[in-house]
Protein backbone atom coordinates (compact mmCIF):
# COMPACT_ATOMS: atom_id res chain seq x y z
CA UNK A 1 0.00 0.00 0.00
CA UNK A 2 3.12 2.08 1.01
CA UNK A 3 4.16 1.66 -2.52
CA UNK A 4 0.89 2.88 -4.12
CA UNK A 5 0.62 6.20 -2.44
CA UNK A 6 4.03 6.57 -3.29
CA UNK A 7 3.23 6.18 -6.93
CA UNK A 8 0.19 8.27 -6.52
CA UNK A 9 2.43 11.41 -5.47
CA UNK A 10 5.12 11.12 -7.62
CA UNK A 11 2.76 10.85 -10.12
CA UNK A 12 0.61 13.63 -9.00
CA UNK A 13 3.58 16.31 -9.22
CA UNK A 14 4.49 14.19 -12.80
CA UNK A 15 0.61 14.65 -14.28
CA UNK A 16 1.68 18.75 -13.97
CA UNK A 17 4.92 18.31 -15.84
CA UNK A 18 3.08 19.64 -19.01
CA UNK A 19 2.77 22.90 -16.64
CA UNK A 20 5.53 22.37 -14.16
CA UNK A 21 8.81 20.96 -14.05
CA UNK A 22 11.56 20.72 -11.56
CA UNK A 23 13.32 23.38 -13.79
CA UNK A 24 10.71 25.64 -14.09
CA UNK A 25 11.25 29.31 -12.50
CA UNK A 26 7.79 28.66 -9.96
CA UNK A 27 7.48 32.56 -9.81
CA UNK A 28 5.41 32.19 -12.94
CA UNK A 29 2.40 31.19 -10.04
CA UNK A 30 2.86 34.43 -7.82
CA UNK A 31 0.58 35.89 -9.36
CA UNK A 32 -1.99 33.80 -8.70
CA UNK A 33 -3.22 33.60 -5.38
CA UNK A 34 -2.14 31.05 -2.78
CA UNK A 35 -6.09 29.80 -2.38
CA UNK A 36 -6.56 29.47 -6.48
CA UNK A 37 -3.21 27.80 -6.72
CA UNK A 38 -4.61 24.76 -4.28
CA UNK A 39 -7.90 25.39 -6.03
CA UNK A 40 -6.40 25.05 -9.83
CA UNK A 41 -4.16 21.79 -8.32
CA UNK A 42 -6.81 20.03 -6.84
CA UNK A 43 -9.11 20.23 -10.19
CA UNK A 44 -6.09 19.14 -11.92
CA UNK A 45 -5.43 16.13 -10.25
CA UNK A 46 -9.27 15.20 -9.70
CA UNK A 47 -9.37 15.38 -13.76
CA UNK A 48 -5.94 13.68 -14.35
CA UNK A 49 -6.25 11.13 -11.81
CA UNK A 50 -10.49 10.52 -12.96
CA UNK A 51 -10.93 10.59 -9.42
CA UNK A 52 -12.84 8.49 -8.26
CA UNK A 53 -9.96 5.63 -8.46
CA UNK A 54 -8.79 3.08 -6.79
CA UNK A 55 -5.64 3.32 -5.20
CA UNK A 56 -4.93 -0.84 -4.10
CA UNK A 57 -7.32 -3.90 -2.77
CA UNK A 58 -8.46 -1.84 0.61
CA UNK A 59 -8.24 1.94 -0.96
CA UNK A 60 -10.05 4.44 -3.27
CA UNK A 61 -9.44 8.13 -3.46
CA UNK A 62 -12.98 8.98 -3.55
CA UNK A 63 -11.98 12.83 -3.95
CA UNK A 64 -9.52 15.50 -3.95
CA UNK A 65 -10.53 19.29 -3.35
CA UNK A 66 -9.60 22.76 -2.04
CA UNK A 67 -10.12 24.45 1.61
CA UNK A 68 -8.97 27.90 1.26
CA UNK A 69 -4.82 26.80 1.46
CA UNK A 70 -5.28 23.10 2.09
CA UNK A 71 -5.18 20.33 -0.54
CA UNK A 72 -7.46 17.27 0.51
CA UNK A 73 -7.49 14.05 -0.40
CA UNK A 74 -10.49 11.80 0.48
CA UNK A 75 -10.07 8.42 0.98
CA UNK A 76 -11.89 5.04 1.55
CA UNK A 77 -10.71 2.34 3.59
CA UNK A 78 -12.00 -1.44 3.58
CA UNK A 79 -11.48 -2.42 6.54
CA UNK A 80 -12.63 -5.76 5.83
CA UNK A 81 -9.95 -6.24 3.32
CA UNK A 82 -7.38 -8.91 4.19
CA UNK A 83 -4.52 -6.16 3.56
CA UNK A 84 -6.16 -4.22 6.32
CA UNK A 85 -6.75 -6.90 8.56
CA UNK A 86 -3.13 -7.63 9.18
CA UNK A 87 -2.72 -4.76 10.65
CA UNK A 88 -2.49 -5.49 14.47
CA UNK A 89 -3.38 -1.84 15.79
CA UNK A 90 -5.09 0.69 13.89
CA UNK A 91 -2.07 3.11 15.09
CA UNK A 92 0.72 1.45 13.28
CA UNK A 93 -1.36 1.76 10.05
CA UNK A 94 -2.45 4.96 10.60
CA UNK A 95 1.63 5.98 11.20
CA UNK A 96 2.63 3.73 7.65
CA UNK A 97 0.12 5.93 6.10
CA UNK A 98 1.20 9.10 7.42
CA UNK A 99 4.94 8.41 6.83
CA UNK A 100 4.61 7.36 3.62
CA UNK A 101 2.16 9.90 2.12
CA UNK A 102 4.70 12.56 3.99
CA UNK A 103 7.78 11.18 2.15
CA UNK A 104 5.78 10.86 -0.98
CA UNK A 105 4.96 15.09 -0.94
CA UNK A 106 8.22 16.42 1.05
CA UNK A 107 9.97 14.65 -1.76
CA UNK A 108 8.10 15.65 -4.63
CA UNK A 109 9.77 19.57 -6.02
CA UNK A 110 6.17 20.98 -7.13
CA UNK A 111 5.06 19.20 -3.28
CA UNK A 112 8.22 21.54 -1.92
CA UNK A 113 7.27 24.59 -3.97
CA UNK A 114 3.82 24.50 -2.88
CA UNK A 115 4.94 23.86 1.15
CA UNK A 116 7.44 26.11 1.91
CA UNK A 117 6.95 28.90 -1.08
CA UNK A 118 3.13 29.17 -0.49
CA UNK A 119 2.12 27.51 2.59
CA UNK A 120 -0.29 25.21 0.81
CA UNK A 121 -0.60 22.18 2.62
CA UNK A 122 -2.06 18.49 2.18
CA UNK A 123 -4.54 17.12 3.67
CA UNK A 124 -5.50 13.11 4.26
CA UNK A 125 -8.77 11.93 5.32
CA UNK A 126 -9.64 8.73 5.82
CA UNK A 127 -13.03 6.75 5.99
CA UNK A 128 -14.24 3.39 6.15
CA UNK A 129 -17.26 1.99 3.68
CA UNK A 130 -19.34 3.01 5.75
CA UNK A 131 -17.96 6.72 5.41
CA UNK A 132 -16.98 6.61 9.50
CA UNK A 133 -14.18 8.85 9.94
CA UNK A 134 -11.25 6.76 10.11
CA UNK A 135 -7.64 9.32 10.99
CA UNK A 136 -6.88 12.68 9.66
CA UNK A 137 -3.70 14.38 9.24
CA UNK A 138 -2.35 17.11 7.55
CA UNK A 139 1.36 17.66 5.69
CA UNK A 140 2.89 20.87 5.83
CA UNK A 141 6.30 23.15 6.47
CA UNK A 142 6.52 21.22 10.34
CA UNK A 143 6.50 17.67 8.65
CA UNK A 144 8.18 18.18 5.92
CA UNK A 145 11.14 19.98 7.54
CA UNK A 146 12.57 17.00 9.91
Amino acid sequence: MIKIITILFIASSLLMGGMINTQMDYSAFDNISDRQLAKMFAEQMTRELNVPVTIDSATTLLNIYSFGTTIVHQKQVNTDADVIKNWHHKLSFTSAMFQGETQAVCNAPLWRYFIFKRHITAQFNYIDQNYKPLFSYTIGVNECSK
